[in-house]
């Protein structure tokens, strides 16, 4: 248009066929890439190529660049990955008795009416098993390693996507919760990304994190699912650990979070990424993504041969 005199260069006739191309354009069945998306990718590679140096006099950090940008094909994919493993995971309601000592914690409880019948001889006061055992609440605390050796064959990209499709999965069982911890975290051993109380829609950004950290805390992380975990009422408690398998020197060892998860009742279990051996961890309690497409076979195995003997 004229600045000068708020008039436009263009005659009516051409701003109607201008509206009737951008109409046309709109309600074609042609397939377009979401401009939001575009743009959030050239944004994601301009970030990456400025030095810390220039972030830090911004107040900004790498910790505020994803490695891998969680867009609507990322989520889809992990979304239609999560419909293949609900069948699985849901048998883990099934409640283990196995290391557990309390009575209430091997899912026994008063019925009340046989409570009430008591003084006329009724001894059997508790729920039958098959009433109290299954379909037990459980609490799961999902732990990843974004550790900078996750970068080696991208084996980030494949751990990140495993945590959000067994989020997913999980969060769509009823009586199923899941909460979500990465490691190490800027200057801290490990960060709770996603409370129980949460979903991952909300703190989706926070699953692009995958492989920024200088060390490997997996003690301290694993300790710290622990944590979460002892302060609920799950009737079972279990931790997926996901991670390439090789631990730094941290403030608890793998083996003093196994001992304290076994008087607690508490099963971890490993979910390696690209790899043979997780150090701490004993053949038959872990199992190997090479690709995320192996997953559905892996969380079986898993489910089935790990945490349900």
């Amino acid at each position: 248009g004229n600045s000068s005199d708020g008039e436009s260069n263009f005659s009516p006739e051409q701003w109607d066929m201008l509206a009737k191309l951008l109409d046309d354009f709109l309600n074609s069945d042609e397939e377009s890439e979401d401009f939001h998306e575009v743009l959030a990718k050239e944004i994601s590679v301009i970030a990456a190529s400025v030095s810390d140096e220039v972030k830090a006099e911004f107040g900004a950090s790498e910790w505020d660049v994803p490695d891998l940008n969680i867009d609507l094909n990322v989520y889809n994919e992990a979304l239609n990955i999560s419909q293949t493993l609900g069948a699985d995971l849901s048998v883990l309601q099934q409640v283990k008795m196995r290391g557990q000592f309390k009575t209430r914690d091997r899912g026994l409880s008063f019925d009340i009416n046989r409570l009430i019948q008591s003084p006329m001889g009724v001894r059997d006061v508790f729920r039958s098993q098959s009433e109290s055992k299954n379909r037990g609440h459980v609490g799961l605390v999902i732990v990843r390693d974004i550790s900078g050796s996750m970068s080696l064959e991208h084996r980030y990209i494949h751990a990140i996507k495993t945590d959000l499709a067994l989020t997913l999965a999980i969060e769509a069982i009823s009586k199923m919760h899941v909460a979500n911890v990465i490691y190490p975290f800027v200057d801290k051993d490990f960060e709770v990304i996603k409370t129980f109380d949460e979903n991952a829609e909300e703190k989706l950004s926070k699953f692009s994190l995958g492989c920024k950290g200088n060390n490997t805390p997996t003690g301290s992380a694993l300790n710290a699912a622990l944590e979460l975990l002892l302060e609920s009422q799950f009737d079972r408690k279990i931790v997926f650990l996901i991670t390439d398998g090789y631990p730094t020197e941290s403030a608890y060892t793998i083996n003093d979070v196994f001992s304290v998860a076994e008087s607690n009742g508490i099963e971890i279990a490993g979910v390696g990424i690209k790899t043979d051996v997780l150090m701490g961890f004993n053949e038959g309690t872990f199992v190997n993504v090479d690709d995320i497409s192996l997953l559905p076979n892996e969380v079986s195995k898993l489910v089935h041969q790990i945490l349900s003997n």
